[in-house]
């Protein structure tokens, strides 16, 4: 469930080309339920794992749709 509510976040920004921090991240999650900041964080490091999202420096990114 927090995954997929990772995934929808961060793909709605990018439809804006704007990549996310872990904090935006945490702070825009796509669903009600507050999450804590540590497993918003390790669900991250799970998904990029997976090689669903990117990371470059400190912002997460759908794999492909952002150059920084």
């Amino acid at each position: 469930m927090l995954e997929s509510a990772i995934l929808k976040t961060i793909s709605y920004f990018s439809l804006f080309q704007f990549p996310l921090t872990a904090e935006e991240v945490c702070q825009f999650l796509w669903q009600d339920k507050v999450e804590s900041f540590t497993r918003v964080l390790s669900t991250l490091n799970r998904i990029l794992e997976q090689k669903k999202i990117q990371q470059k420096i400190v912002y997460y990114f759908l794999l492909g749709e952002i150059k920084l």
